[in-house]
């Protein structure tokens, strides 16, 4: 695999909003914020930069499909089944160590975990006190990239995006099997095709001012 160039900062604010999106369910008003029509429109204009109009589309279809707070219940409803699982193990593994060890030998807090935890103290980052989530959790790798790029340190976010690399696909494509018409699944679908994360880039970019993303 080819080592692609460090993602542009203009991407930090839409890595650490996915990165919320996979570490919780959303709350009515969050998603009361992100179906506001310029946040929907941003939506689907990173689908289209990122060739996954479709994508955009679902993403638009799940946050509407109802008054904010039945959303949020149906998300989170989503997310037990897919990522924590109603009984035995969750259908989606939010863990680098489920895509890159031998199942079922991956465990929790193994080496990936370690090697992300070391480069979590070298950007002098640390996990939330109340978070007991594995380093190697989707939402803290992308959390801490996003760090580094703001940061400049491209020689650690270049670390950070090869180990991403390694799994986002097929993380990808599990969320796509398990959700292919849902919000997870279409979050995932555009994450897969960042810029810098994706296997291409984009061949029609928008403007510094149309890619901001920031959402709180």
């Amino acid at each position: 695999m080819m080592d692609a160039p460090v993602i542009d900062a203009d991407w930090a604010d839409w890595l650490d909003w996915v990165a919320s999106v996979f570490l919780s369910p959303p709350d009515a008003d969050s998603v009361a914020l992100w179906r506001s029509e310029v946040t929907i429109r941003l939506f689907e204009a990173i689908g289209i930069e990122f060739g996954q109009q479709e994508a955009g589309a679902h993403i638009r279809a799940a946050l509407e499909a109802g008054e904010p707070h039945t959303v949020a219940l149906d998300l989170s409803v989503a997310y037990t089944r897919l990522f924590e699982g109603i009984a035995g193990m969750p259908a989606v593994g939010l863990y680098q160590a489920a895509y890159t060890t031998d199942m079922p030998a991956w465990r929790l807090f193994g080496q990936s975990a370690q090697d992300m935890a070391q480069l979590l103290a070298h950007a002098r980052l640390q996990l939330a006190g109340a978070s007991h989530e594995p380093a190697d959790h989707l939402a803290v790798e992308l959390a801490l990239l996003a760090a580094l790029i703001r940061c400049q340190d491209r020689v650690v976010a270049g670390q950070v995006q090869q180990q991403l690399q390694t799994w986002l696909e097929p993380f990808a494509a599990c969320c796509r099997q398990h959700d292919p018409h849902g919000f997870y699944g279409a979050v995932a679908t555009l994450l897969q095709a960042t810029p810098g994360l994706a296997l291409s880039h984009p061949t029609v970019p928008l403007s510094r001012q149309e890619r901001s993303f920031h959402v709180e």
